[in-house]
C-alpha cells in the first residue's frame, strides 16, 4: 500500500524565507537601537554613580563642603560659591583616580578625541548660522580642544571642564576615546549643586545653552531621570 509523502516545495521555501528577511530587516534596526541605549543607559549608570560616590568620599575626607558649587536655593548666589575651587577639584579628582592631566591643547596631547563644541553644534542645527553671544563661551569648540583643562581616569572616561572653572561644571566622556564622542550620546554635562551643608552631582538645564544634543542624542536630565525609571 504506498502513502503519499507531504513537504514544502522549493518555491514555498525561497517564499517563507524571503518573508522572514522582510520582517527581520523590519524589526533589525529597532533591536540594534534598544541594545545601544541599554548600554548607553548602564554606561551612563556607572558614571553617575562613580561621581556621586566620590562627591560623598570628598566631603567624608575632609569634613566640610567646600565652596565651589551652583547653590540651589537662590538665584541671587547661584555663581557665587567659587572660592575654594582649586581645593574641591584636587580633592574630587582624587577619588576619581587621575591618569592624565592636560592643561591645555588636549586634543594636540592626545587626551581627548576631536570634539564639537557649543558653537559648531549650534551652527550645525541652524542652517550655518554663527552663535551670536558668548554665554557658553567655554565649551565653544575651540575653547574644548585647546583651553580647557582635560583629565583621563583610569576607568577610561574623560572629563573636560568648563573655562577654567575646574570641576564645578565639566563635560563627560562616558566610554573615552570610542566613538561616536557626540554630546548627548557618550557626551553629557554635569554641574555642581547644593549648599553649605551639602553637594550633588547634576545638570544646568535639559536641552540647549550650554548643554547642546546632537541628533538623536539625550539630555543629561533625561538620562537621570531614565536611570531612576522602574
Amino acid at each position: 500500500m504506498k502513502t503519499k509523502k507531504s513537504g514544502f516545495t522549493l518555491a514555498e521555501v525561497l517564499i517563507t524565507l524571503g518573508i522572514v528577511g522582510v520582517v527581520a530587516a523590519m524589526t533589525l534596526p529597532t533591536v540594534i537601537n534598544k541594545i545601544n541605549f541599554y548600554v548607553l543607559k548602564q554606561q551612563f549608570k556607572k558614571v553617575y554613580n562613580t561621581y556621586s560616590n566620590a562627591l560623598v568620599k570628598v566631603y567624608a575626607e575632609n569634613g566640610v563642603v567646600f565652596d565651589c558649587y551652583y547653590a540651589d536655593n537662590t538665584d541671587s548666589e547661584r555663581y557665587t560659591h567659587n572660592s575654594q575651587c582649586k581645593e574641591f577639584t584636587e580633592s574630587f579628582l582624587r577619588q576619581l583616580n587621575v591618569i592624565q592631566k592636560c592643561e591645555s591643547n588636549a586634543y594636540q596631547k592626545g587626551c581627548i578625541p576631536k570634539y564639537k563644541g557649543v558653537d559648531s553644534i549650534y551652527k550645525d542645527q541652524h542652517n550655518g548660522q554663527e552663535l551670536d553671544n558668548t554665554d557658553c563661551s567655554g565649551f565653544w569648540e575651540n575653547n574644548i580642544l585647546n583651553r580647557n583643562t582635560a583629565y583621563v581616569l583610569k576607568d577610561g572616561t574623560i572629563i573636560v571642564s568648563y573655562a577654567k572653572l575646574n570641576t564645578k561644571l565639566f563635560l563627560v566622556d562616558i566610554n573615552g576615546h570610542k566613538k561616536p564622542n557626540k554630546w548627548g550620546h557618550d557626551l553629557f554635562v554635569f554641574s555642581i549643586y547644593g549648599d553649605s551643608k551639602r553637594v550633588y552631582l547634576g545638570f544646568t538645564d535639559s536641552k540647549g545653552g550650554c548643554t547642546p544634543v546632537e541628533d538623536n542624542g539625550y539630555s543629561t536630565k533625561e538620562m537621570i531621570e531614565e536611570i531612576y525609571r522602574k
